[in-house]
């Protein structure tokens, strides 16, 4: 299954270019990789309004635990998309 099967209401967005962007500034930045295939469920996940929690049980977490799913969002996502935003300013 791909991210926007699991999160069709994604599919208004751009998330692809979005996530070209995101790991343009992950290299640019932090000299990161690209965003795991794990971590793009996150993102179409967030984007679409899901929580952490409900994001989790969507990819089969049985305890409803949303720490992996938080901090891969702080860690991994969240800081480059703020780096695209400053950067467009």
């Amino acid at each position: 299954m791909n991210p926007l099967e699991l999160f069709p209401e994604a599919a208004t967005w751009n998330v692809d270019k979005l996530i070209i962007d995101i790991n343009a500034a992950r290299k640019k930045f932090h000299n990161k990789g690209e965003l795991s295939e794990r971590n793009k469920y996150y993102l179409y996940g967030v984007l679409v309004g899901h929580t952490p929690k409900d994001i989790s049980i969507k990819l089969g977490s049985r305890d409803g635990k949303d720490g992996k799913v938080r901090t891969a969002l702080c860690d991994e996502i969240n800081p480059y998309i703020q780096e695209i935003l400053n950067d467009n300013d």
